[in-house]
């Protein structure tokens, strides 16, 4: 039923629109006017030509206002064109200040290696700041001269606690300008005489002269050093040369530039083993003392260490310290005993021997490989026993003895010593003049006399 509804509208509809077709095309060919339309209709078509001109009226009013951008488009373009120019001249400044910009990192970096530097130069000022505290504390404190002294030249001594180095290690430190530092050698730095020498501004370090290597660590970094071996304490020739080569392979491996080594002649170029004068000892020395230094000579010479050799003489302080003093007679009178005759013995103050060697040291390179000897006078055994008497208010007198007596005293050492005596006496032109006091006093103007020496030491004196 529906679908026969949906029919009959279809074929209503058909109908109508050919109707309406035929009704056009007489129209259209005049044969047949339109038909009135009514008030409908023209109520309708009225407001539709109102709507279409309000539309056309908008779209005028579109097109104005379209039209208006475009007007307003052309010299925007122009504008745009200067503006992006401007733009452009913009950009390029721009990019010349990023130029500009990438080039100052480049000023930076220089800035910075300048900034890197520049804690160099503050590590230089703060070590300059460092350097400046200890200058203030220069004269307050004994570890500040010390530190002060570090900077100058470094004089080694060996044998600092005894006669001999201990002399020297005095006189560098007497100095008023304290021209050298001073480091003293000692196989015991713990003894009393060690520590004076620290408490007066020495270095004091610990090194043997049987060990080659402790000689190196003590000798590297110095300027020179004052050799001296001791062989009345072990009485071994053989012991005596060794130590003083250590010394020398020393000196030559801390490239010292000067060395005095305390040194004696060596007999044997005068009396020969064979020659029967004196006796030979120990097979093959005539003087062990004196030829077993001498032997170490030549070695300094050979590893080309330079080196002033030093002859000292006879010191007084043996008088002393080494039981040569006045002995009492059977007949309770005060004697000196010397196998030297009538002839000059040189003798020296122990203290002299420091002040002449530090001459050698002061006068720089004038006395290197070459030998000086040193005297503070040169006096026969009646001159010594005339200013004992007269300093210790006792008569003293000289016992001349022969050599071969002496050397029969009995005592450690008498046979050595009854030979260098001999050898004293019997080349006693040679030796004295070996030994000029002129010259010991051009080293040290306050070189003593045995009387001034006397006047000083005179209490000391076991009697």
């Amino acid at each position: 039923m529906a679908t026969k509804k949906r029919t009959t509208r279809k074929t209503k509809t058909a109908v109508a629109r050919k109707k309406a077709a035929a009704v056009k095309k007489k129209v259209a060919t005049g044969k047949k006017k339109a038909p009135a339309k009514s008030k409908k209709a023209i109520v309708r078509k009225k407001a539709g030509t109102a709507t279409k001109k309000r539309v056309a009226g908008k779209k005028k009013v579109a097109k104005n206002v379209k039209k208006k951008p475009a007007a307003k488009k052309k010299p925007a373009k122009a504008g745009k064109k200067k503006a992006t120019k401007a733009a452009a001249k913009k950009t390029a400044g721009k990019k010349k200040t990023a130029k500009n910009v990438k080039k100052k990192p480049a000023a930076k970096k220089k800035a910075t290696k300048a900034a890197t530097k520049k804690p160099a130069a503050k590590k230089k000022a703060t070590k300059t700041a460092k350097k400046k505290p200890a200058a203030k504390k220069k004269p307050a404190t004994t570890s500040t001269r010390k530190s002060s002294a570090t900077a100058k030249p470094i004089i080694v001594v060996t044998g600092a606690t005894g006669a001999q180095g201990g002399s020297l290690v005095r006189a560098l430190l007497a100095d008023p300008a304290r021209t050298f530092a001073v480091r003293a050698v000692t196989r015991n730095a713990e003894t009393d005489s060690a520590r004076e020498l620290a408490r007066l501004g020495a270095e004091v370090v610990k090194a043997d002269l049987d060990d080659l290597a402790s000689l190196k660590r003590a000798f590297k970094g110095a300027f020179g050093a004052y050799c001296v071996t001791n062989y009345w304490e072990h009485f071994s020739p053989g012991k005596e040369t060794q130590q003083a080569v250590n010394l020398a392979e020393a000196a030559k491996a801390a490239k010292l530039q000067h060395v005095i080594w305390s040194t004696f002649e060596d007999t044997r170029k005068w009396v020969p083993l064979e020659d029967t004068r004196m006796p030979t000892l120990m097979g093959k020395y005539k003087v062990p003392h004196f030829d077993a230094k001498a032997e170490a000579n030549q070695v300094f010479r050979d590893l080309g260490v330079p080196t002033t050799m030093l002859l000292t003489s006879f010191y007084w302080d043996n008088l002393i310290h080494f039981g040569m003093g006045p002995q009492k007679g059977p007949d309770n009178v005060y004697a000196i005993t010397l196998p030297m005759g009538d002839r000059r013995l040189p003798g020296i103050a122990r203290d002299d021997i420091g002040r002449c060697a530090f001459g050698i040291f002061k006068a720089g390179t004038r006395y290197i490989n070459r030998t000086v000897g040193i005297a503070g006078e040169h006096l026969t055994g009646a001159d010594m026993a005339a200013a004992l008497s007269k300093a210790l208010g006792v008569p003293v007198r000289y016992n001349e003895v022969s050599a071969d007596d002496y050397r029969g005293l009995g005592f450690p050492g008498a046979d050595d010593l009854g030979n260098m005596f001999q050898f004293k006496r019997d080349f006693n032109g040679y030796y004295c003049g070996a030994r000029d006091v002129a010259r010991s006093r051009a080293l040290n103007a306050s070189l003593q006399s045995f009387a001034t020496w006397l006047e000083k030491n005179k209490a000391r004196m076991p009697l």
